[in-house]
């Protein structure tokens, strides 16, 4: 169950199984469970319900039509603000945490020149974020799909310097991988990252920015109970 407490809930992409197929029935079962939220949902693209269907533009138009701006399907005061070129990518500031939305995707490369555009449009939202809240926030999360492996070097290559310059605490959180890793693997050592367990067996991640400088993100993988 979502923790009572949650002031917003992110779900990180992978609504099902890479190996079911892409029908429209699925798009519209998750959309029901997910409005089932008191707290506003947000929604990050995943491979299983995009790239890797059969049918990419066809499983796209699908997820446009369920999950773009779903936030907007609750009655909320966060200062949400969406990339016009990529309207499912979406920023927000609140607690003095600058909150960055990204279409990054796992996955087969399904159309290379889109990818390329893509990332690039990427690291432009979290660029213009950084300069337009970056002195006024302590920390940045950035919610993804992807793991930060090789066919996203486009990306992280560039965000990992600008996360040098920016200094302050960094969280990389992503899904993908269906398995708890927590931990550094960039050069810039202000990023944290943490890879969510798979969500269908285990509850959602409860996730605290605390403003401390020392431990500035808290984990509760379990809803508060003790771990099994």
């Amino acid at each position: 169950a979502i923790p009572a407490d949650a002031e917003f809930v992110v779900h990180l992409g992978d609504i099902k199984t890479g190996s079911t197929p892409c029908d429209e029935a699925v798009y519209k079962k998750v959309f029901g469970m997910l409005r089932q939220s008191k707290a506003p949902v947000f929604i990050i693209p995943g491979d299983n319900e995009w790239n890797d269907c059969t049918d990419p533009d066809q499983a796209w138009r699908l997820w446009e039509r369920y999950f773009m701006r779903f936030d907007r399907r609750w009655q909320h005061a966060l200062p949400v603000i969406r990339q016009w070129e990529h309207e499912e990518n979406f920023s927000f500031v609140t607690g003095g945490v600058l909150f960055v939305g990204l279409n990054i995707v796992g996955g087969r490369v399904h159309d290379a020149a889109e990818w390329k555009r893509r990332h690039a449009a990427d690291l432009d939202w979290v660029r213009r974020n950084l300069r337009r809240f970056g002195a006024e926030v302590n920390s940045l999360v950035i919610l993804g799909h992807a793991r930060p492996v090789q066919n996203h070097s486009d990306f992280f290559d560039p965000f990992t310097q600008d996360a040098l310059k920016f200094q302050k605490p960094i969280l990389y959180i992503h899904g993908d991988g269906h398995l708890w890793i927590y931990d550094r693997p960039f050069a810039a050592r202000n990023i944290l990252r943490v890879q969510v367990d798979q969500g269908g067996i285990a509850p959602p991640l409860k996730v605290t920015v605390t403003g401390d400088k020392t431990t500035p993100f808290q984990f509760d993988r379990r809803n508060g109970q003790p771990a099994k």
